[in-house]
């Protein structure tokens, strides 16, 4: 007979490769989307995008504007944190500061 710790090493292994899929396929998706940019269809220039990974991918500085890129594919949805950016930037306050460092 089996025991049922056999079992439990077996969900063991299960939840570890579970994890492993999803490292994998997290980075995967953070490189294609350093990619993304240079698709036929990405409104703005490539040159000018740099890409940051979280919590958006990346921000766009045009000569007459600058914007926070975000890329989605199929279903997947805005985080909270996104969503919260968004709202941030559609209610006028993101702003530029500059910090000086004396040495």
């Amino acid at each position: 007979t089996r025991s049922y710790k056999h079992f439990g090493d077996q969900r063991s292994q299960i939840n570890e490769l579970r994890s492993q899929v999803h490292r994998v396929a997290s980075t995967h998706g953070m490189i294609a989307e350093q990619f993304f940019p240079l698709v036929e269809g990405y409104p703005w220039d490539p040159k000018n995008f740099k890409f940051l990974g979280s919590p958006v991918d990346g921000i766009a500085f045009e000569s007459d504007q600058v914007v926070i890129v975000e890329f989605k594919t199929a279903g997947s949805q805005m985080s909270r944190r996104q969503r919260d950016i968004q709202k941030l930037v559609e209610e006028g306050t993101v702003f530029f500061r500059e910090i000086r460092l004396e040495a």
